[in-house]
Protein backbone atom coordinates (compact mmCIF):
# COMPACT_ATOMS: atom_id res chain seq x y z
CA UNK A 1 0.00 0.00 0.00
CA UNK A 2 1.32 3.39 -0.99
CA UNK A 3 1.87 5.67 1.99
CA UNK A 4 3.76 8.88 2.54
CA UNK A 5 6.51 7.10 4.46
CA UNK A 6 7.42 4.96 1.43
CA UNK A 7 6.48 7.46 -1.28
CA UNK A 8 8.55 10.41 -0.05
CA UNK A 9 11.57 8.45 1.25
CA UNK A 10 14.76 8.90 -0.72
CA UNK A 11 16.32 5.60 -1.84
CA UNK A 12 19.42 6.48 -3.88
CA UNK A 13 20.75 2.94 -4.22
CA UNK A 14 23.40 0.66 -2.75
CA UNK A 15 26.56 2.29 -1.44
CA UNK A 16 25.15 5.83 -1.38
CA UNK A 17 23.81 7.80 1.55
CA UNK A 18 20.21 9.04 1.32
CA UNK A 19 19.57 12.75 0.78
CA UNK A 20 16.95 13.24 3.44
CA UNK A 21 15.98 16.74 2.32
CA UNK A 22 14.53 15.76 -1.07
CA UNK A 23 11.49 13.80 0.16
CA UNK A 24 10.34 16.26 2.86
CA UNK A 25 11.01 19.21 0.52
CA UNK A 26 8.83 17.70 -2.21
CA UNK A 27 6.09 16.88 0.32
CA UNK A 28 6.21 20.38 1.80
CA UNK A 29 5.80 21.86 -1.67
CA UNK A 30 2.69 19.74 -2.24
CA UNK A 31 1.25 20.67 1.17
CA UNK A 32 1.89 24.34 0.44
CA UNK A 33 0.07 23.79 -2.83
CA UNK A 34 -2.88 22.48 -0.79
CA UNK A 35 -2.83 25.63 1.34
CA UNK A 36 -2.88 27.78 -1.80
CA UNK A 37 -5.83 25.74 -3.08
CA UNK A 38 -7.69 26.48 0.15
CA UNK A 39 -6.99 30.18 -0.32
CA UNK A 40 -8.25 29.94 -3.87
CA UNK A 41 -11.49 28.33 -2.68
CA UNK A 42 -11.91 31.07 -0.08
CA UNK A 43 -11.47 33.74 -2.75
CA UNK A 44 -14.07 32.07 -4.97
CA UNK A 45 -16.67 31.72 -2.23
CA UNK A 46 -16.09 35.29 -1.05
CA UNK A 47 -16.72 36.60 -4.53
CA UNK A 48 -19.74 34.29 -4.86
CA UNK A 49 -21.20 35.72 -1.62
CA UNK A 50 -20.61 39.24 -2.92
CA UNK A 51 -22.37 38.34 -6.17
CA UNK A 52 -25.33 36.78 -4.33
CA UNK A 53 -25.70 39.79 -2.07
CA UNK A 54 -25.46 42.21 -4.97
CA UNK A 55 -28.03 40.18 -6.93
CA UNK A 56 -30.40 40.14 -3.96
CA UNK A 57 -30.04 43.90 -3.50
CA UNK A 58 -30.70 44.46 -7.17
CA UNK A 59 -33.83 42.29 -7.07
CA UNK A 60 -35.14 44.19 -4.04
CA UNK A 61 -34.47 47.50 -5.75
CA UNK A 62 -36.21 46.21 -8.85
CA UNK A 63 -39.22 45.06 -6.83
CA UNK A 64 -39.54 48.42 -5.04
CA UNK A 65 -39.79 50.53 -8.14
CA UNK A 66 -43.03 52.63 -8.25
CA UNK A 67 -45.76 52.16 -10.83
CA UNK A 68 -45.84 54.69 -13.61
CA UNK A 69 -48.90 56.97 -13.42
CA UNK A 70 -49.61 56.67 -17.11
CA UNK A 71 -49.13 52.91 -17.02
CA UNK A 72 -50.09 50.37 -14.37
CA UNK A 73 -50.80 53.34 -12.07
CA UNK A 74 -53.95 54.18 -14.05
CA UNK A 75 -54.99 50.53 -14.39
CA UNK A 76 -58.19 49.84 -12.43
CA UNK A 77 -57.33 46.21 -11.71
CA UNK A 78 -57.08 44.59 -15.03
CA UNK A 79 -55.53 41.16 -15.33
CA UNK A 80 -52.13 42.42 -16.55
CA UNK A 81 -51.67 44.69 -13.51
CA UNK A 82 -52.31 41.77 -11.17
CA UNK A 83 -49.73 39.70 -13.05
CA UNK A 84 -47.17 42.52 -12.84
CA UNK A 85 -47.63 42.80 -9.08
CA UNK A 86 -47.08 39.06 -8.81
CA UNK A 87 -43.83 39.45 -10.76
CA UNK A 88 -42.63 42.12 -8.32
CA UNK A 89 -43.48 39.89 -5.33
CA UNK A 90 -41.56 36.97 -6.92
CA UNK A 91 -38.53 39.26 -7.28
CA UNK A 92 -38.65 39.99 -3.54
CA UNK A 93 -38.87 36.29 -2.75
CA UNK A 94 -35.93 35.53 -5.08
CA UNK A 95 -33.90 38.31 -3.45
CA UNK A 96 -34.56 36.78 -0.01
CA UNK A 97 -33.46 33.35 -1.30
CA UNK A 98 -30.18 34.72 -2.63
CA UNK A 99 -29.59 36.61 0.63
CA UNK A 100 -30.12 33.38 2.56
CA UNK A 101 -27.68 31.59 0.22
CA UNK A 102 -25.05 34.26 0.82
CA UNK A 103 -25.49 33.95 4.59
CA UNK A 104 -25.27 30.14 4.36
CA UNK A 105 -22.09 30.28 2.33
CA UNK A 106 -20.55 32.72 4.80
CA UNK A 107 -21.40 30.73 7.93
CA UNK A 108 -21.11 27.15 6.65
CA UNK A 109 -18.28 27.40 4.10
CA UNK A 110 -16.15 30.54 4.31
CA UNK A 111 -15.68 30.84 8.06
CA UNK A 112 -14.83 27.14 8.73
CA UNK A 113 -12.63 26.97 5.64
CA UNK A 114 -10.76 30.16 6.57
CA UNK A 115 -10.20 28.88 10.11
CA UNK A 116 -9.02 25.47 8.86
CA UNK A 117 -6.78 26.96 6.17
CA UNK A 118 -5.03 29.27 8.64
CA UNK A 119 -4.51 26.49 11.16
CA UNK A 120 -3.42 23.98 8.51
CA UNK A 121 -0.85 26.31 6.99
CA UNK A 122 0.63 27.22 10.39
CA UNK A 123 0.90 23.53 11.37
CA UNK A 124 2.52 22.58 8.07
CA UNK A 125 5.07 25.38 8.26
CA UNK A 126 5.91 24.73 11.92
CA UNK A 127 6.45 21.02 11.25
CA UNK A 128 8.54 21.80 8.19
CA UNK A 129 10.79 24.14 10.16
CA UNK A 130 11.49 21.37 12.69
CA UNK A 131 12.25 18.81 9.97
CA UNK A 132 14.35 21.28 7.99
CA UNK A 133 16.44 22.07 11.06
CA UNK A 134 16.93 18.37 11.78
CA UNK A 135 17.90 17.65 8.17
CA UNK A 136 20.40 20.51 8.13
CA UNK A 137 21.89 19.35 11.42
CA UNK A 138 22.26 15.79 10.09
CA UNK A 139 23.78 17.07 6.85
CA UNK A 140 26.27 19.11 8.87
CA UNK A 141 27.23 16.05 10.94
CA UNK A 142 27.71 13.92 7.82
CA UNK A 143 29.81 16.64 6.21
CA UNK A 144 31.92 16.79 9.37
CA UNK A 145 32.40 13.01 9.18
CA UNK A 146 33.68 13.37 5.61
CA UNK A 147 36.11 16.12 6.68
CA UNK A 148 37.36 14.10 9.64
CA UNK A 149 37.78 11.06 7.40
CA UNK A 150 39.90 13.05 4.95
CA UNK A 151 42.05 14.38 7.79
CA UNK A 152 42.45 10.90 9.25
CA UNK A 153 43.43 9.32 5.93
CA UNK A 154 45.94 12.09 5.23
CA UNK A 155 47.57 11.79 8.65
CA UNK A 156 47.57 7.99 8.48
CA UNK A 157 49.19 8.10 5.03
CA UNK A 158 51.82 10.54 6.31
CA UNK A 159 52.58 8.31 9.30
CA UNK A 160 52.85 5.25 7.05
CA UNK A 161 55.20 7.10 4.72
CA UNK A 162 57.45 8.05 7.66
CA UNK A 163 57.38 4.47 8.90
CA UNK A 164 58.50 3.18 5.52
CA UNK A 165 61.26 5.82 5.41
CA UNK A 166 62.38 4.68 8.85
CA UNK A 167 62.50 1.01 7.83
CA UNK A 168 62.30 0.82 4.02
CA UNK A 169 62.79 -2.94 3.90
CA UNK A 170 59.82 -3.77 6.10
CA UNK A 171 57.56 -4.89 3.31
CA UNK A 172 60.20 -6.49 1.08
CA UNK A 173 60.97 -10.19 1.75
CA UNK A 174 64.70 -11.05 1.90
CA UNK A 175 66.30 -13.34 -0.63
CA UNK A 176 66.32 -16.22 1.85
CA UNK A 177 62.64 -15.85 2.69
CA UNK A 178 61.79 -19.40 1.62
CA UNK A 179 61.80 -21.56 4.69
CA UNK A 180 59.78 -24.19 6.49
CA UNK A 181 59.52 -25.09 10.13
CA UNK A 182 61.72 -28.16 10.53
CA UNK A 183 63.19 -30.13 13.40
CA UNK A 184 66.59 -28.99 14.63
CA UNK A 185 69.66 -31.24 15.08
CA UNK A 186 70.39 -29.58 18.43
CA UNK A 187 67.18 -31.16 19.77
CA UNK A 188 68.21 -34.60 18.54
CA UNK A 189 65.59 -34.85 15.80
CA UNK A 190 66.91 -36.46 12.61
CA UNK A 191 66.39 -34.56 9.37
CA UNK A 192 65.17 -36.96 6.66
CA UNK A 193 67.34 -37.35 3.57
CA UNK A 194 66.21 -36.96 0.00
CA UNK A 195 66.22 -40.68 -0.67
CA UNK A 196 64.15 -41.78 2.30
CA UNK A 197 61.28 -44.18 2.01
CA UNK A 198 57.65 -43.06 2.33
CA UNK A 199 57.47 -44.58 5.79
CA UNK A 200 60.52 -42.60 6.88
CA UNK A 201 58.97 -39.39 5.48
CA UNK A 202 55.81 -39.95 7.48
CA UNK A 203 57.86 -40.57 10.61
CA UNK A 204 59.77 -37.36 9.97
CA UNK A 205 56.51 -35.40 9.61
CA UNK A 206 55.32 -36.90 12.87
CA UNK A 207 58.61 -35.78 14.36
CA UNK A 208 57.90 -32.23 13.18
CA UNK A 209 54.53 -32.24 14.88
CA UNK A 210 56.02 -33.75 18.03
CA UNK A 211 58.60 -30.97 18.08
CA UNK A 212 55.93 -28.27 17.67
CA UNK A 213 53.86 -29.79 20.47
CA UNK A 214 56.91 -29.95 22.71
CA UNK A 215 57.63 -26.27 22.06
CA UNK A 216 54.00 -25.37 22.71
CA UNK A 217 54.00 -27.38 25.94
CA UNK A 218 57.14 -25.55 27.07
CA UNK A 219 55.48 -22.18 26.25
CA UNK A 220 58.12 -21.26 23.64
CA UNK A 221 60.65 -20.61 26.40
CA UNK A 222 63.27 -23.28 25.58
CA UNK A 223 66.74 -21.83 25.95
CA UNK A 224 69.59 -22.62 23.59
CA UNK A 225 72.78 -24.11 24.99
CA UNK A 226 76.29 -24.06 23.60
CA UNK A 227 76.39 -25.10 19.97
CA UNK A 228 72.58 -25.07 19.59
CA UNK A 229 70.43 -23.06 17.21
CA UNK A 230 67.93 -20.50 18.46
CA UNK A 231 64.63 -22.04 19.48
CA UNK A 232 61.07 -20.94 18.93
CA UNK A 233 59.81 -17.90 20.77
CA UNK A 234 56.54 -17.30 18.86
CA UNK A 235 53.84 -19.98 19.12
CA UNK A 236 50.83 -19.79 16.77
CA UNK A 237 48.49 -22.76 17.12
CA UNK A 238 50.54 -25.77 15.99
CA UNK A 239 53.30 -23.55 14.54
CA UNK A 240 56.34 -22.60 16.64
CA UNK A 241 58.74 -20.02 15.17
CA UNK A 242 61.82 -18.05 16.12
CA UNK A 243 61.52 -14.28 15.97
CA UNK A 244 63.45 -14.22 12.69
CA UNK A 245 61.23 -16.90 11.13
CA UNK A 246 58.11 -15.13 12.35
CA UNK A 247 59.43 -11.83 10.94
CA UNK A 248 59.99 -13.43 7.54
CA UNK A 249 56.58 -15.09 7.68
CA UNK A 250 54.91 -11.72 8.38
CA UNK A 251 56.72 -10.14 5.44
CA UNK A 252 55.62 -12.94 3.14
CA UNK A 253 52.00 -12.78 4.28
CA UNK A 254 51.89 -9.00 3.84
CA UNK A 255 53.13 -9.35 0.27
CA UNK A 256 51.61 -12.70 -0.84
CA UNK A 257 48.14 -12.79 0.72
CA UNK A 258 45.67 -10.88 -1.52
CA UNK A 259 44.46 -7.57 -0.14
CA UNK A 260 41.03 -6.01 -0.63
CA UNK A 261 39.37 -2.61 -0.39
CA UNK A 262 36.12 -3.06 1.55
CA UNK A 263 33.47 -0.45 2.27
CA UNK A 264 31.82 -0.50 5.70
CA UNK A 265 28.82 1.83 5.46
CA UNK A 266 29.34 5.29 6.85
CA UNK A 267 32.82 4.40 8.13
CA UNK A 268 34.09 4.53 4.57
CA UNK A 269 36.41 2.24 2.63
CA UNK A 270 39.16 0.33 4.41
CA UNK A 271 42.14 -0.57 2.25
CA UNK A 272 44.57 -3.44 2.55
CA UNK A 273 42.19 -5.89 4.27
CA UNK A 274 42.76 -9.65 4.03
CA UNK A 275 40.13 -12.35 4.22
CA UNK A 276 40.16 -15.23 6.67
CA UNK A 277 39.83 -17.67 3.77
CA UNK A 278 43.01 -16.33 2.10
CA UNK A 279 44.97 -16.47 5.36
CA UNK A 280 43.90 -20.04 6.11
CA UNK A 281 44.76 -21.12 2.55
CA UNK A 282 48.19 -19.47 2.78
CA UNK A 283 49.04 -21.27 6.02
CA UNK A 284 47.87 -24.65 4.70
CA UNK A 285 49.92 -24.16 1.52
CA UNK A 286 53.15 -22.98 3.16
CA UNK A 287 53.09 -25.13 6.33
CA UNK A 288 51.44 -28.40 5.27
CA UNK A 289 53.28 -30.53 7.85
CA UNK A 290 51.84 -28.68 10.86
CA UNK A 291 48.79 -26.84 9.43
CA UNK A 292 46.94 -29.82 7.99
CA UNK A 293 43.45 -28.46 7.67
CA UNK A 294 40.97 -25.73 8.43
CA UNK A 295 40.98 -26.46 12.18
CA UNK A 296 44.76 -26.00 12.43
CA UNK A 297 44.59 -22.82 10.29
CA UNK A 298 41.80 -21.46 12.52
CA UNK A 299 43.96 -22.12 15.59
CA UNK A 300 46.86 -20.19 14.01
CA UNK A 301 44.58 -17.28 13.13
CA UNK A 302 43.08 -17.24 16.63
CA UNK A 303 46.58 -17.07 18.11
CA UNK A 304 47.45 -14.10 15.89
CA UNK A 305 44.24 -12.36 17.00
CA UNK A 306 44.95 -13.07 20.67
CA UNK A 307 48.55 -11.85 20.43
CA UNK A 308 47.52 -8.58 18.78
CA UNK A 309 48.87 -9.13 15.25
CA UNK A 310 45.44 -9.10 13.52
CA UNK A 311 42.26 -7.06 13.99
CA UNK A 312 38.89 -8.48 12.98
CA UNK A 313 36.70 -5.94 11.13
CA UNK A 314 33.56 -6.71 13.10
CA UNK A 315 32.32 -7.60 16.55
CA UNK A 316 33.36 -11.24 16.86
CA UNK A 317 36.55 -12.22 18.68
CA UNK A 318 37.01 -15.66 17.08
CA UNK A 319 38.96 -16.22 13.88
CA UNK A 320 36.86 -17.34 10.92
CA UNK A 321 38.26 -18.77 7.71
CA UNK A 322 35.55 -17.28 5.51
CA UNK A 323 35.72 -15.14 2.42
CA UNK A 324 33.56 -12.39 3.95
CA UNK A 325 35.48 -12.22 7.24
CA UNK A 326 38.06 -9.46 6.83
CA UNK A 327 41.10 -8.71 8.98
CA UNK A 328 43.54 -5.84 9.25
CA UNK A 329 47.21 -5.91 10.19
CA UNK A 330 47.75 -4.29 13.57
CA UNK A 331 50.77 -2.22 14.48
CA UNK A 332 52.67 -5.05 16.31
CA UNK A 333 52.65 -7.01 13.02
CA UNK A 334 53.69 -4.03 10.91
CA UNK A 335 56.43 -2.92 13.31
CA UNK A 336 57.69 -6.40 14.30
CA UNK A 337 61.46 -6.81 14.16
CA UNK A 338 63.62 -9.86 14.70
CA UNK A 339 66.63 -9.80 16.97
CA UNK A 340 68.87 -9.39 13.93
CA UNK A 341 66.90 -6.34 12.72
CA UNK A 342 67.00 -4.71 16.16
CA UNK A 343 70.80 -4.94 16.15
CA UNK A 344 71.23 -3.32 12.74
CA UNK A 345 71.89 0.12 14.25
CA UNK A 346 75.06 -0.38 16.30
CA UNK A 347 77.00 1.92 18.55
CA UNK A 348 79.60 2.24 15.80
CA UNK A 349 77.08 3.95 13.52
CA UNK A 350 78.20 7.47 12.58
CA UNK A 351 76.65 10.17 14.74
CA UNK A 352 75.07 11.95 11.76
CA UNK A 353 73.34 8.75 10.62
CA UNK A 354 72.10 8.01 14.11
CA UNK A 355 70.76 11.54 14.48
CA UNK A 356 68.96 11.24 11.16
CA UNK A 357 67.44 7.93 12.24
CA UNK A 358 66.46 9.42 15.58
CA UNK A 359 64.90 12.44 13.87
CA UNK A 360 62.84 10.19 11.58
CA UNK A 361 61.78 8.09 14.57
CA UNK A 362 60.63 11.19 16.45
CA UNK A 363 58.78 12.46 13.37
CA UNK A 364 57.13 9.08 12.91
CA UNK A 365 56.03 8.94 16.57
CA UNK A 366 54.56 12.43 16.30
CA UNK A 367 52.80 11.56 13.04
CA UNK A 368 51.47 8.37 14.56
CA UNK A 369 50.11 10.22 17.58
CA UNK A 370 48.43 12.73 15.27
CA UNK A 371 46.96 9.90 13.21
CA UNK A 372 45.67 8.18 16.36
CA UNK A 373 44.12 11.44 17.56
CA UNK A 374 42.52 12.00 14.14
CA UNK A 375 41.21 8.43 14.27
CA UNK A 376 39.59 9.09 17.68
CA UNK A 377 38.02 12.32 16.40
CA UNK A 378 36.77 10.50 13.30
CA UNK A 379 35.23 7.66 15.32
CA UNK A 380 33.57 10.13 17.69
CA UNK A 381 32.10 12.10 14.79
CA UNK A 382 30.83 8.88 13.19
CA UNK A 383 29.04 7.87 16.39
CA UNK A 384 27.57 11.35 16.82
CA UNK A 385 26.43 11.44 13.19
CA UNK A 386 24.81 8.01 13.56
CA UNK A 387 22.86 9.17 16.61
CA UNK A 388 21.66 12.26 14.72
CA UNK A 389 20.87 10.24 11.59
CA UNK A 390 18.81 7.58 13.37
CA UNK A 391 16.95 10.27 15.31
CA UNK A 392 16.26 12.10 12.05
CA UNK A 393 14.88 8.98 10.38
CA UNK A 394 12.54 8.36 13.30
CA UNK A 395 11.45 12.00 13.20
CA UNK A 396 10.93 11.81 9.44
CA UNK A 397 8.72 8.73 9.78
CA UNK A 398 6.50 10.48 12.35
CA UNK A 399 6.45 13.62 10.19
CA UNK A 400 5.34 11.75 7.07
CA UNK A 401 2.60 9.88 8.95
CA UNK A 402 1.31 13.12 10.48
CA UNK A 403 1.35 14.95 7.14
CA UNK A 404 -0.61 12.12 5.54
CA UNK A 405 -3.36 12.44 8.19
CA UNK A 406 -3.45 16.22 7.83
CA UNK A 407 -3.69 16.08 4.05
CA UNK A 408 -6.56 13.57 4.19
CA UNK A 409 -8.29 15.88 6.68
CA UNK A 410 -7.84 18.82 4.29
CA UNK A 411 -9.30 16.89 1.39
CA UNK A 412 -12.33 15.85 3.45
CA UNK A 413 -12.93 19.46 4.46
Amino acid sequence: MLKYENSFWDNPGTGQLPRYERGPQRLYEKLEQGSVECEELLAYFSERIAVEEAYAAGLRKLAARPLISDGFGRDEGATLKTAFRGLLAESINLADAHSDLALELQSSVVQPLRSFSTEHRSRVRASWRLIDDAVRRAAGELAQVDRNHRVYTQKAAAAEELRLMESPGTLQPPASAEFEVKARASLAVDVPSAGMSPTSAEDAADGDVALQRRLIADGGALSSGPGELDVASIVLGNVALTRHEFHVMLQRMQTEVPQHDVRFGILGTFRGLISGESLAGWWCTNYPTVVRGEADATAVGQSMLAQGFLRFMGRRSLFQSRSNAYYQWKRPALDFQSDDDAADVSDDEPLGNRQALLGRAVSYERARREADEASKIYRTSVLRAEVVRTGLEEQLTNYLDCMEVWELNRLMH
